[in-house]
């Protein structure tokens, strides 16, 4: 019996084939042989389909012990060869939804659906599936706006939010994100395809035709580009531009069913619409009229029936057609939007949309051709201009409707009212504001009191979101006359919402609901009530992220942990920048098993280097050495390049007290190779692992404590010179020594020769120190120095100095110091020289802090005590900010005061002074770092311009070998007179190991 079926329907199908009559006479031979074909095949048919039920138990077995992999693939086999069974893909859908493949399993419940309409069991899967996929959507645009938030220059992001409302069905939201994307980067044709879809369903033909067409051009060999720009040319009536378009498909790919269905509808006839009255009937030739009680018109009654039930789709399906006939296509349009976003039968109202937009567009080109052709022999005829405006209008094409009626009021002067009122709405429809505000205002000049006139003045007000107190006084006034207008009521809930009076926005939105629930109008505010909602709640939200990040970079992590707990507890899935800024604050505050836990959070969506690391950092200081020791051993082996993967392996080596392993790290890292996986190391870093391989413990025998003496070995040598206007100049020459004793401090010696000269003095000094410096963390040292200085003649004298030193080179650098040292080397007087018993003690602060990367702050203040009594105080403070690229400008404030005036050296009192500075980074590379500044300011005690240029190098040649110089020359004012001087300095520090 089944095979009788079979076999019947498939000769139905054959007969339906040989329906040409050009094959007609061969039907009898050909149908007799198919159906001995399909005859001997039935066999072989029947074998397939006991196969194919195996591969569907089999598919169940997997699904029941969770294997759902394994049971897609088995599906997929059982679908190819039963495709009209709803069972394989209800099944198929169940194992998509399991694993959380949401829009798969939609897809697959939907057709299953389709093949039995009445399946509640299918019903409920897919609702179930689609609550779960736009939950799972709605997530995803969230976290990709708070990603937008953190940096609006990402494309992807923009894309990923435009293809979520459109699998949500949201095509004007689609159709906005999409846009934005479209500014940031140049789409793929497969991006163009689903754009060329949500601008089809929104109606936006003409806005789509031109992309299309640029896309063709870019992508000439992609068959669907051509197609669709076929169909937006032949919905535009540009029929032979869209059988170009078609045939060019085509030549790309011959059967291509959607560019042969389009060639088809732009090779064929014109839709004609008419409507017959056939309400009369004729009795022995007379007209019978019937008079009923109440005539009634369809459009009306549906209208009425779908306001008392408006889930009554198949009314609402009726309603459309009916619209359509009578050519209210804006109509039938608002009922497709009422639709869609309702979810009914998205295929159907799709196909609908296409075509009621296509009809729309032939009869609006009709209309317009015939206006156009009356209008050129009669053009002052204000009713077909305005008919024709319309027309215009309603294919979105509001540059010619303008046009046409600025044109009409130069050809009849005068106010013109009515064609003014529709310049000032279609200027307002094309987003031209200003213009649609001067037409709107001039019209309330001549009848202020026109509730037209101020129902447009308040919308046009709203949507250019201005002067929204004078346009809630149109709308109320609106209001008050006309309580049931829906325009001023959305106008009002839009404005509402605009100045963020949510509540009394939501009063107006459910009375607008009331009076037309059907409405897209009412639909589209009750959309933009919600984003603007959100929006404020999702400020509300990203503000406390930004207050987590303040308290964080204030050094308040307990705060900011609190904070960001507040924030995450806000939001529904956090993305991996915000998890990441989680767990780094985490850290900071000394939280190391929550951050791992968080780390861990992040890794579940897939391996992650970074974040690998980053675990392990946070295990390693947790009590689980030896996880982390395990986990880092892989990373370093995984990137054997890395620095931080190595160093904290090294660390973790150290904590489990296995030194030698530790130090064998330490030692490869800082062995020089051209291997491109070796390590790549600069100065900081390399004085870093010396330092860290001086902390490791040394052996107890005295020969392991020569073998590790010294753990590093520096040489330091230094030139200085200086000369001024005023017949002085000094240089100084020298060189240090330093050698690492443990991990913490350092020993060494520094002799410095120094030379002081005027035209008619010079001498000679030399000194000679001791230093000890003490490495108290990897960012914090003292340096303590001691010893003596002596002339030619043999004056002695002690001299010392001691530096605190805190610093981390992207953020901040503090240095506080005390020098006791020779007035004449620090004073720089040539008045001086001759004096061998002044000496100085001074006492310096110096900072440099960044809050950002766009902001500079710096300064120093010096206080000193000279042995004749004197005191003096310099203060210098600046703030930056950068104005350009590797460019900062600011402002510069000076202030130096001396106890008293003595005429051996320079000793103003509460001198002042303001200036303008600059900064340009023009190298910044590991190896080496240039930087040009300068300024210019004004001294008020002294009324004098004061300048300053220099210019600063670091330069690394060579591994362990580092140069840096700085040249500056400045001019000022002392002793009544200009005063220039120039200082050079050049250092070198050169480590052995």
């Amino acid at each position: 019996m089944f095979l009788i079926k079979f076999l019947m329907n498939h000769l139905k199908q054959v007969r339906k084939y040989f329906s040409n009559k050009r094959l007609l006479k061969m039907k009898k031979l050909s149908t007799f042989a198919i159906i001995l074909l399909l005859a001997f095949s039935s066999i072989n048919f029947t074998k397939a389909q006991d196969r194919s039920e195996t591969f569907k138990i089999q598919a169940q077995k997997q699904m029941l012990v969770g294997r759902y992999g394994e049971a897609i693939d088995l599906l997929n086999k059982y679908i190819s060869a039963n495709p009209q069974k709803a069972e394989g893909y209800n099944l198929r859908g169940l194992c998509f939804e399991k694993r959380k493949i949401y829009e798969y399993a939609v897809y697959d419940f939907k057709s299953a659906l389709k093949l039995e309409p009445r399946n509640d069991k299918v019903s409920t899967n897919l609702g179930r599936a689609t609550a779960a996929w736009q939950a799972l959507l709605y997530n995803n645009i969230e976290g990709y706006k708070r990603e937008i938030a953190i940096d609006p220059n990402v494309p992807v992001n923009y894309l990923n939010i435009g293809k979520s409302f459109k699998h949500l069905g949201k095509w004007e939201l689609a159709e906005e994100w999409y846009d934005k994307y479209l500014t940031l980067e140049e789409a793929s044709s497969d991006e163009i395809i689903r754009y060329s879809e949500i601008l089809a369903k929104n109606g936006h033909i003409k806005k789509g035709e031109p992309i299309l067409k640029r896309y063709t051009e870019k992508y000439p060999k992609d068959q669907r580009l051509w197609s669709r720009y076929g169909y937006f040319t032949f919905w535009l009536g540009k029929n032979k531009i869209a059988i170009d378009a078609f045939e060019n498909a085509l030549a790309i790919r011959p059967y291509f069913k959607e560019a042969l269905d389009g060639l088809d509808r732009a090779k064929g006839k014109p839709y004609i619409y008419s409507i017959n009255d056939t309400s009369i009937k004729y009795v022995n030739g007379q007209a019978v009229i019937k008079q009923p009680k109440k005539f009634e018109y369809g459009i009306d009654r549906d209208f009425r029936l779908l306001k008392r039930n408006p889930n009554d789709y198949g009314i609402r399906f009726r309603l459309i057609d009916a619209l359509v006939k009578v050519e209210r296509f804006v109509e039938a349009e608002e009922q497709l939007i009422y639709l869609t976003e309702k979810g009914v039968d998205p295929d159907k109202v799709q196909e609908l949309m296409v075509e009621v937009s296509a009809k729309k567009d032939s009869v609006n080109m009709v209309r317009i051709a015939e206006y156009t052709e009356k209008i050129k022999t009669d053009p002052t005829n204000k009713k077909m201009v305005l008919e024709l405006a319309k027309y215009y209008a309603g294919q979105i094409d509001y540059d010619n409707a303008l046009d046409l009626l600025n044109e009409y009021m130069n050809r009849v002067p005068g106010l013109n009212p009515d064609v003014r009122y529709l310049v000032a709405k279609y200027s307002a429809w094309n987003a031209d504001f200003d213009k649609a505000d001067e037409e709107i205002k001039n019209l309330l000049k001549s009848d202020p009191n026109n509730l037209d006139y101020q129902l447009l003045q308040g919308q046009i007000s709203v949507w250019a979101v201005r002067d929204l107190d004078e346009a809630k006084g149109f709308l109320q006034n609106v209001l008050n006359r006309e309580p049931k207008n829906i325009y001023a009521i959305v106008g009002m809930s839009t404005l509402e919402a605009w100045q963020k009076n949510f509540d009394e926005s939501k009063k107006y939105l459910d009375i607008a609901k009331r009076l037309d629930p059907n409405s897209s109008i009412v639909s589209a505010t009750e959309q933009f009530y919600i984003r603007a909602l959100s929006a404020n709640e999702g400020y509300k939200i990203t503000q406390i992220r930004a207050e987590a990040g303040q308290l964080a970079m204030n050094g308040d992590y307990e705060g900011a942990v609190a904070k960001y707990d507040e924030y995450l507890s806000k939001i529904t899935a956090p993305t991996k920048q915000e998890l990441l800024e989680y767990a780094d604050i985490l850290f900071a505050a000394k939280y190391y098993d929550k951050s791992v836990r968080t780390y861990d959070q992040i890794l579940q969506d897939g391996d992650d280097f970074d974040v690998s690391l980053l675990r392990a950092r946070s295990l390693l200081l947790t009590a689980d050495s030896t996880a982390a020791l395990n986990q880092l051993i892989l990373l370093a082996e995984q990137k054997p390049e890395s620095y931080e993967a190595n160093l904290y392996l090294a660390e973790a080596y150290s904590r489990m007290e296995e030194y030698n392993e530790a130090r064998n790290i330490y030692e490869n890292m800082l062995e020089p190779s051209d291997d491109p996986n070796k390590i790549k190391l600069d100065s900081t870093q390399i004085n870093l692992i010396n330092a860290r391989m001086g902390w490791l413990p040394r052996g107890g025998s005295i020969n392991d404590v020569f073998v590790n003496f010294p753990s590093y070995m520096a040489l330091n040598p230094t030139a200085i010179y200086f000369a001024d206007n005023q017949d002085f100049s000094f240089n100084k020459i020298g060189f240090g020594l330093q050698l690492g004793v443990n991990s913490f401090l350092s020993a060494g010696v520094r002799y410095d020769r120094s030379h002081l000269q005027t035209s008619l003095w010079d001498v000679d000094l030399n000194s000679f120190k001791g230093q000890l410096m003490f490495r108290l963390s990897d960012y914090v040292t003292t340096t303590v120095s001691f010893g003596s200085q002596r002339d030619l003649a043999g004056n002695k004298r002690s001299i010392s100095d001691v530096v605190f030193k805190a610093e981390d080179p992207k953020e901040y650098s503090l240095v506080v110091g005390y020098e006791n040292n020779d007035a004449r080397v620090i004073l720089l007087s040539p008045n001086l020289i001759g004096f061998t018993n002044y000496s100085v003690d001074i006492y310096t602060i110096n900072g440099l802090y960044m809050p950002s990367s766009e902001v500079k702050l710096s300064g120093f203040y010096h206080y000193g005590s000279i042995s004749d009594g004197n005191l003096f105080n310099d203060l210098q403070l600046r703030i930056g900010k950068k104005f350009y690229k590797n460019t900062y400008i600011g402002y510069e404030y000076a202030y130096s005061n001396y106890k008293f005036v003595n005429i051996l050296y320079y000793s103003p009192q509460n001198y002042d002074s303001h200036s303008i500075w600059g900064e340009w980074n023009a190298k910044n590379t590991p190896k080496l770092r240039l930087n040009i500044g300068g300024k210019i300011g004004y001294a008020p005690s002294v009324n004098y311009i004061l300048r300053e240029a220099y210019g600063e190098i670091y330069y690394q040649p060579v591994p362990y070998f580092t140069i840096n110089g700085r040249i500056g020359g400045s001019s000022s004012f002392r002793e009544g007179s200009g005063y220039n001087s120039l200082f050079v300095a050049l250092s070198a520090y050169w480590s052995f190991y």
